[in-house]
């Protein structure tokens, strides 16, 4: 986590001042590691973040804890994203009262083992890069899939149009549903790097059947959507915009 996403999450107090001084302890002890921020551009610098690695998640007692480097660029934004959902996503249930449960697909899962978001089915497997659990305040159970579309510095939207036949077959064969034992419907979310990102993918996704129903369980948001409220303002494969968390047709 960057410096900011910690105080988003209240470490501190929320206080910057005291989030960087007890980060420089939690280094010194060797209990968190950090990859030191890096200039990239011109007026582009990427912020250092930071992880707890095994002795200072068993000191902690917050899970495993990695030894994992991030490499490159590339990567270290990818993560940073998918923490800003994750963080958007709590903030959302504390207010709604809801509970969450989020694992990310770089969280450790052991020598030789697939990415803990892996999905084994008939052969084939899915692996977004996170998947989370949300119980609503009247008990209902739903399940998320969330996929981070970056395209790099360019907003390369290519990778996004040739991965969607994978994303309606797992849906069309319910693949989470069959292989986690959901008795709902799992919902599908692409967060885009940009509205504007988002709003050229939706175009592409015109092309692709929008019409087609299992396509209702797809949300699109940009990074720069996700607040105040993550339950709200997701726009969908037809264009409509809807809540995430509204009964789903039969």
């Amino acid at each position: 986590m960057t410096v900011e996403q910690l105080q988003r999450v209240g470490a501190a107090n929320g206080s910057k001042r005291r989030v960087e001084a007890a980060l420089t302890l939690l280094i010194r002890k060797h209990l968190v590691s950090r990859k030191e921020a890096e200039t990239i551009a011109y007026k582009d610098r990427l912020p250092a973040v930071h992880w707890l690695v095994p002795k200072g998640a068993a000191e902690l007692g917050d899970g495993q804890g990695s030894e994992r480097r991030f490499r490159g660029v590339s990567q270290t934004r990818h993560r940073m994203a998918i923490v800003d959902v994750h963080i958007a996503l709590r903030e959302w249930a504390h207010e709604a009262g809801a509970g969450v449960t989020f694992v990310a697909d770089f969280e450790p899962a052991g020598a030789r083992q697939p990415k803990p978001t892996t999905l084994l089915y008939a052969g084939h497997k899915f692996s977004p890069d996170a998947l989370a659990g949300v119980e609503l305040p009247g008990g209902e159970r739903l399940a998320l899939a969330l996929e981070v579309e970056r395209g790099g510095a360019i907003e390369d939207r290519n990778p996004f149009r040739d991965g969607l036949p994978h994303w309606r077959g797992v849906a069309e064969d319910e693949v989470m549903e069959n292989v986690l034992g959901l008795d709902r419907p799992a919902r599908f979310l692409m967060v885009f790097q940009s509205a504007e990102m988002r709003r050229k993918a939706l175009g592409d996704w015109a092309k692709a059947e929008p019409a087609a129903p299992v396509w209702r369980r797809f949300y699109c948001k940009g990074l720069d959507e996700l607040g105040p409220d993550f339950g709200a303002g997701w726009w969908q494969p037809n264009g409509a915009q809807s809540a995430l968390f509204h009964e789903l047709p039969a």
